[in-house]
């Protein structure tokens, strides 16, 4: 009975080591990045919020804004596929 219940816990303890490690390795990490301009005059655009939401539930996982020249650049970490939105005043939301 001794062994048994040993046997039990090493068992245990092996299938949740297996799946923190396997866990790790799920993960992944997205890098969104570009530039923003205006359609019609072709000048980058400076403080526009780029913001990146999970399609399936419309979470926010993370935003930033672009610079002067109108580059933006982020890193999500994600395995599900997301949804990029563009948001200035005096402008239409972009996604």
């Amino acid at each position: 009975m001794n062994k048994l219940l040993q046997g039990f816990i090493f068992l245990i303890l092996y299938l949740f080591l297996c799946q923190s490690s396997e866990a790790q390795f799920k993960q992944g990490v997205v890098t969104v990045k570009g530039k923003v301009i205006d359609s019609i005059s072709r000048q980058p655009i400076k403080d526009v919020t780029v913001s990146a939401f999970r399609v399936s539930d419309t979470a926010l996982l993370n935003f930033t804004f672009t610079t002067e020249n109108g580059n933006y650049y982020m890193e999500v970490t994600t395995e599900d596929s997301i949804m990029v939105t563009f948001s200035y005043f005096a402008y239409y939301e972009k996604n």
